[in-house]
């Protein structure tokens, strides 16, 4: 019989992390381990402000639908902030169908005790790590500022502002690195815009129209992750690049801003798995 946890969205980040350990705890064995794993996309909404996102079906953590994509990407968040803190593992063995997790010792008298550690401010080795990701000193200034504004609560907006401005930064990179490529291949250019909005349509239109994972294909051997990064290309770089510009233009209006603390949390971990295929495309490109 199918399992589930019913939530409301405007749960804390811990109150998430609290249920999800619930989860993981609920059928452990004697040694305190059980096994799950993130399948499917996101929750199904049940009305308000409630969902029942997570639900067990032969030891996978399931999301329903697509509705609700930030959500899935903040449960992500969380179980890997339960990784790094040692509540939970991952099973390495399980890489080719996403990741299960086990929960420790630690864990289980975490959930047990029902307490757990105030992790609002942002972990200082995650910002180093994903600096290290950005492609020139000026965005890696930009993210160190991200990091500052996000702990000083009264800045509590511009980490978005930045993070909207590191997104057109790494987009307009990737776009060049295109550039290049396409002219390796014999094509030419297209008439490149100013906006990077405009700028990043062209380069998706250009992308599908002239087959240009085709022509790669046929000049370079690709890996079977590369292959499926290139098919992934647009819905993940569209996703990521509209979410970073759409909540920079909410902060931007005179209206009372609608994107929360916990939401701009995870935007900044979020940003790390962007930057981290972009420069898989980009090294894609430049095999060319």
């Amino acid at each position: 019989m199918e399992e589930k946890i019913t939530h409301d969205t405007n749960l804390s980040d811990e109150e998430l992390k609290y249920n999800l350990l619930k989860f993981i705890h609920k059928d452990s064995s004697k040694s305190g381990c059980s096994q799950f794993q993130i399948a499917g996309t996101i929750p199904r909404p049940e009305g308000g402000k409630k969902y029942e996102p997570i639900s067990k079906r032969n030891n996978f953590l399931v999301f329903d639908n697509d509705e609700e994509i930030i959500l899935k990407i903040k449960v992500a968040t969380l179980l890997q902030e339960l990784v790094r803190d040692g509540w939970i593992i991952s099973d390495p063995q399980s890489q080719s169908y996403g990741n299960f997790y086990r929960i420790t010792l630690k864990g289980k008298e975490k959930f047990e005790a029902g307490e757990f550690d105030d992790m609002q401010e942002i972990n200082l080795e995650f910002i180093d790590d994903t600096i290290k990701l950005l492609p020139n000193n000026f965005l890696k200034e930009y993210f160190k500022e991200v990091y500052i504004c996000y702990n000083d609560k009264r800045l509590r907006l511009s980490p978005v502002f930045l993070l909207g401005a590191i997104s057109e930064g790494v987009i307009s990179d990737l776009i060049n690195e295109f550039d290049k490529a396409i002219q390796r291949l014999g094509l030419s250019s297209p008439n490149w815009k100013e906006s990077i909005a405009t700028r990043y349509k062209q380069f998706i239109e250009f992308y599908k129209q002239n087959k240009i994972k085709d022509k790669i294909n046929s000049k370079i051997r690709l890996s079977s992750k590369e292959n499926i990064q290139l098919l992934e290309l647009e819905n993940y770089c569209t996703f990521f690049f509209n979410i970073y510009r759409h909540t920079r233009n909410d902060v931007g209006h005179l209206e009372e801003p609608t994107i929360k603390r916990e939401m701009i949390k995870t935007c900044i971990y979020s940003f790390q798995k962007y930057l981290e295929f972009i420069n898989d495309i980009k090294n894609i490109f430049s095999k060319v």
